[in-house]
């Protein structure tokens, strides 16, 4: 599975590989406060899409 971060204007960020069923930690300390939109891969189709608030 991939994690992938994407900024507002679409472009991406961010990419990380994630182990399904387990919780997996994502560095996001380089990005600024801020939203992003996310989406996670599984065997390279769409398994979720949604929005995320960075507060540090």
């Amino acid at each position: 599975m991939q994690f992938i971060v994407y900024n507002t204007l679409g472009v991406e960020i961010k990419k990380q590989q994630i182990t399904a069923n387990e919780i997996t930690n994502v560095d996001l300390s380089d990005l600024a406060n801020g939203t992003y939109l996310y989406k996670v891969l599984k065997d390279g189709k769409l398994y979720k899409y949604d929005k995320l608030v960075l507060i540090k």
